[in-house]
């Protein structure tokens, strides 16, 4: 840069170096703590049994030092903050191809549905409805922001000493 000393562009030359390092430091941070906060969001609210939600919880990269952590699931609303009591209801009926297959499957004496039940009660209703008791949510969204709002500041005071070493 023209007009400036020799002693005043290795200092600037330093300060870019350390800014550098400090915002790949905070970047480094925050990302630490959004992969922690997906791994315990996956792993220690639910037990996922088909692994669809685990899969689904992903760290996504908005801008330096930006992250979220999602989860895409059409029921990770109801995981996060539950459900009310509500009807649950038999579906009205079957489509025709369906029970071409039930028929099928039954006159080979195996179903095409795992887990379904063969013999005179397949394709049957059991209930005509069922009063759900609804769901208790587990808050995990608000238990991890709280969390972040306690780890991050040290994490941060931790990438300040480290880059101005």
């Amino acid at each position: 840069m023209p007009g400036l000393s020799a002693d005043a562009r290795d200092l600037l030359k330093k300060l870019r170096q350390v800014t550098t390092q400090l915002r790949d430091k905070v970047d480094a941070a925050v990302r630490s703590v959004a992969q922690e906060t997906r791994g315990r969001i996956a792993h220690d609210y639910w037990r996922d049994r088909t692994g669809r939600t685990n899969k689904a919880t992903v760290v996504e990269k908005l801008g330096r030092a930006h992250y979220r952590v999602s989860v895409s699931v059409p029921w990770a609303d109801v995981l996060d903050r539950g459900s009310r009591p509500h009807v649950i209801e038999p579906k009205a009926y079957r489509s025709r191809n369906a029970r071409k297959a039930n028929a099928k499957a039954k006159a080979a004496g195996k179903s095409k549905r795992k887990g379904a039940a063969l013999g005179p009660m397949m394709g049957k209703r059991f209930f005509a409805r069922v009063h759900h008791p609804g769901t208790k949510g587990f808050r995990f969204t608000k238990k991890e922001a709280l969390r972040c709002r306690g780890v991050l500041p040290a994490r941060l005071a931790e990438a300040f000493r480290a880059a101005g070493k």
